[in-house]
């Protein structure tokens, strides 16, 4: 399924989950990660797409990581990996980047895992220090990905490399659509957008057989504050503008990303166009 910088991501996901298993119930993988996983995860449909992939990992923690037995510092240090510090603003602490040792701290990977982090309040973007010597960008809307998460074994997942018996979380996929069309409002970069839409049509694709569950998903999650209603409502607007027609953003941009992967088995604008029309008139019909 993956080769190059992208079997190293996923072998780099492998080591962090099974290093950071005392804070298993309060990580949670997101980003391009997690349509892989969700091929390994029960109730899904089969794949029949190529994962648009990538080489990043992106978790994310609480505004505020409760305590374990040793820091999440000391664990990843432990696995071998090393923090790349971004520089900050007029002398202040920046982001970081964790990473095979390996490739030491001057120079940021190709591969990597950044913590991230829900923001509460205003702006669209900020900085946390969660624990001791960890520090989360946080964003805005990662508070729906954390709604009832799935929980997987990364031994089931072979791309991993995990052979112990280590848990990770993962978002619901209706959330996490809604987190990934959302983003587009809070500064997301533009090279991204377009793996965003094809993401989306992707997990849509692969959650078929849980539409019904996820409707109810939906309804919970927007029931449980009005800011997350109306959070899911934009969600659902934007989904039926970027996916109207196959002309649109999401069928063109979708299409020529899934096109780079697999020349002459690509999904169409009109199929992508389609099935997103579909996903969200049944999931986001509240």
């Amino acid at each position: 399924m993956a080769d190059g910088a992208y079997a190293d991501a996923l072998r780099l996901l492998g080591r962090v989950v099974a290093a950071t298993q005392p804070y298993a119930d309060q990580l949670l993988v997101i980003g391009g990660m997690v349509p892989v996983l969700y091929r390994r995860a029960p109730g899904f449909a089969r794949a029949r797409l190529a994962p648009p992939g990538t080489t990043e990992v992106d978790m994310t923690v609480p505004p505020r990581l409760a305590p374990a037995d040793r820091t999440m510092i000391d664990l990843l240090h432990d696995a071998d990996l090393t923090a790349f510090e971004a520089p900050g603003y007029r002398g202040q602490p920046g982001g970081q980047a964790f990473q095979d040792a390996a490739h030491g701290t001057t120079r940021k990977a190709q591969t990597f895992v950044e913590f991230l982090a829900p923001l509460r309040g205003r702006g669209d973007k900020g900085l946390l220090e969660v624990q001791a010597g960890l520090r989360a960008e946080a964003l805005r809307y990662l508070d729906l990905l954390a709604f009832e998460p799935l929980v997987l074994q990364a031994a089931d997942v072979p791309e991993l490399g995990v052979e112990t018996t280590s848990r990770l979380r993962v978002p619901q996929p209706a959330l996490y659509v809604a987190q990934k069309i959302l983003a587009r409002r809070s500064g997301r970069h533009p090279d991204k957008l377009g793996k965003d839409l094809a993401y989306v049509f992707d997990v849509a694709v692969l959650s078929q057989p849980l539409w019904a569950n996820q409707v109810e998903v939906v309804r919970r999650a927007a029931a449980e504050a009005v800011e997350r209603r109306r959070w899911l409502a934009r969600a659902g607007r934007d989904l039926r503008t970027l996916f109207a027609a196959p002309t649109a953003d999401g069928p063109v941009h979708g299409a020529r990303i899934f096109r780079d992967l697999m020349p002459g088995a690509a999904p169409s604008e009109r199929e992508i166009q389609l099935l997103v029309t579909r996903f969200t008139e049944q999931v986001f019909s509240a």
